[in-house]
């Protein structure tokens, strides 16, 4: 009965049946064969991966074994130096291999495949784009792509396991902070360190690597007040720091000085970048030739950046901290003036042609009766000025030879066409020579200090290249004695023989590549993307990978996130347009 009931649920013959039973068994036969030839072909690639990493490994054991200490021996063989090179190099690249290799406790993916993934990050690319990049190498990493989600949980825990890392409390601490903001009300405190014996290693110019991340806070209120205790609880954490660098912000100055009162013995320097933009802005920005400079660079990108002298467009000026990046309009309007000095504009037009005003230039000279027949010329470009001199010869004849020579540049559409746009740049030309001698000379003054730290040393040649100087505008004695102000202020503050940082343009790389990161998100908000920056400053490491992801967990995130974040303003968004 049971039978006759199944066989009623289907209309087909028992014929018919049979053959879509039996062509159904057949594909799924066919799959599993295909698949054990898959695994079969991946189990045998991975045999010969063993036996490949065997035998380097022997060989580079049996070259250590032949390899005798001996200088004079390595002296007159240096191909057999090489090769051991070469084997140990090989050998260190088949353990660091083995060791990615190795996936995490409670993880699926592998060390390698988490390293990569960051590292992709830390190029910029997208995490979308990173997973697009992973899946394309797959076949070679041997493990599937893993999600975006997956991969920003892996760079946010990495983050917190840097940022949670214990420091080492010293009396040499140097201090590199300031303040990132985005969208709302949050602002993202962060103290970079280093000691002075590493600061003198990297000849007072250090990177990201020789920085540590100490201290990393988001708040609403970015006070002096705030700041003061936090530099008082990681200075608990650390130790006190010998300097402080940073910018002239209102709430940074406040902070530092009353974290002063407290540690009298602590530096603050005043960063040489944002003073030499503060010299310079009081110099300048009351200038009316300089405002006009720029008004009229400003008007001129609209007008030709979609035309055939959008390769000459002026760069656009920053909306913030305008005097820090000033060099690039006025290096600008110093090139320009050189290529019109050139006289070649065949980049712009190679054209000549006649048109109204020269029409009445040379109705003047020849008069109207014998320029009447030029008429027929007015807008018909010509490829050469050889061709264009024949077309006139043909109606003027010999007194063609008696037009003057301004009338052939006039004629030159290229050179027209450059004057409709930038003759006001040649009343600017020896306005562009004053200010590029400033530039110059701010620009001498911070590259000194942030290779050769802030010493009296540095002091004394800055004093004596400015004695040098023939100061053939006013602003710029105004400017040298601004500049030796600050070094003598700041030198009195360092003991004696202290050679400090001059610069905090550390940390404004760090944030700048955070922005960076950050402007593929919708919102540019202070969020869970501020772990990124210990990673940014540190690197990776597979030591440090393998700890983060066996003992930071994604709900260690969401709780530091929560504490110093809170809700997020996408958060806010979803539940605000929620239907």
């Amino acid at each position: 009965m049971k039978n006759k009931t199944n066989r009623a649920n289907f209309k087909s013959s028992y014929a018919r049946l049979a053959r879509l039973f039996k062509k159904s068994r057949d594909k799924w036969k066919d799959k599993a064969i295909e698949r054990h030839k898959e695994i079969r072909a991946l189990e045998v690639k991975i045999r010969d991966l063993e036996e490949s990493r065997a035998r380097w490994k022997a060989q580079a054991k049996n070259q250590n074994r032949q390899q005798v200490p001996n200088k004079e021996s390595s002296s007159k063989t240096p191909d057999k130096n090489k090769e051991t090179e070469e084997a140990d190099l090989n050998h260190e690249l088949i353990n660091i291999e083995k060791d990615e290799r190795l996936v995490p406790h409670n993880h699926r993916y592998s060390v390698l495949m988490i390293r990569l993934a960051i590292e992709l990050q830390l190029k910029h690319i997208s995490l979308r784009g990173t997973c697009g990049v992973l899946a394309l190498f797959s076949w070679a990493l041997l493990e599937s792509s893993p999600s975006f989600p997956t991969v920003q949980n892996w760079a946010c825990r990495y983050g917190l396991y840097l940022l949670n890392q214990p420091k080492e409390y010293r009396t040499d601490w140097v201090f590199v902070l300031d303040h990132t903001v985005g969208q709302g009300k949050n602002k993202c405190l962060v103290v970079l360190g280093i000691t002075e014996e590493n600061l003198a290693r990297v000849n007072y110019c250090p990177s990201h690597k020789d920085m540590q991340v100490l201290w990393l806070e988001v708040t609403g209120l970015g006070t002096g007040e705030v700041l003061s205790d936090s530099l008082e609880e990681l200075s608990k954490q650390v130790g006190v720091p010998t300097q402080i660098v940073a910018d002239h912000g209102s709430d940074v100055v406040k902070g530092i000085r009353l974290f002063q009162e407290e540690h009298p013995g602590t530096i603050y320097t005043y960063d040489i970048s944002h003073r030499m933009a503060t010299f310079l802005k009081q110099e300048l920005s009351k200038d009316t030739r300089w405002n006009s400079y720029f008004s009229l660079c400003s008007s001129c990108i609209p007008k030709y950046q979609q035309t055939n002298m959008a390769f000459i467009c002026p760069p656009r000026q920053r909306t913030k901290a305008r005097f820090m990046q000033t060099h690039h309009q006025v290096r600008w309007g110093q090139n320009m003036l050189r290529y019109y000095d050139r006289d070649d504009f065949s980049l712009i037009d190679t054209h000549y042609s006649l048109d109204q005003p020269l029409l009445e230039t040379l109705s003047e000279q020849f008069g109207q009766t014998e320029t009447k027949e030029l008429s027929s010329l007015l807008g018909n470009p010509f490829s050469d000025q050889v061709k264009f001199h024949q077309a006139l010869a043909e109606c003027l004849g010999d007194r063609v030879n008696q037009i003057p020579d301004i009338f052939w540049e006039q004629a030159n559409a290229g050179k027209r066409r450059f004057l409709e746009g930038y003759e006001w740049l040649l009343d600017y030309r020896e306005d562009l020579e004053h200010y590029e001698q400033l530039l110059d000379w701010s620009h001498f003054v911070q590259k000194h200090l942030k290779t050769n730290g802030l010493s009296e040393a540095s002091q004394q040649t800055i004093e004596a290249s400015m004695s040098a100087i023939e100061f053939e505008d006013p602003r710029m004695f105004r400017l040298g004695q601004k500049t030796l102000k600050y070094l003598q202020q700041e030198t009195e503050t360092l003991s004696e023989g202290q050679v400090g940082l001059a610069s905090s343009d550390i940390i404004e790389s760090v944030f700048g590549t955070y922005k960076s990161y950050t402007d593929k998100g919708p919102l540019k908000e202070i969020g869970k993307l501020v772990l990124m920056i210990p990673v940014f400053v540190a690197g990776t490491c597979k030591e440090a990978l393998t700890a983060a992801m066996e003992t930071i967990r994604s709900s260690d995130v969401d709780e530091w996130l929560k504490k110093n974040c809170g809700t997020s303003m996408l958060a806010k968004r979803r539940q605000a347009f929620a239907l």
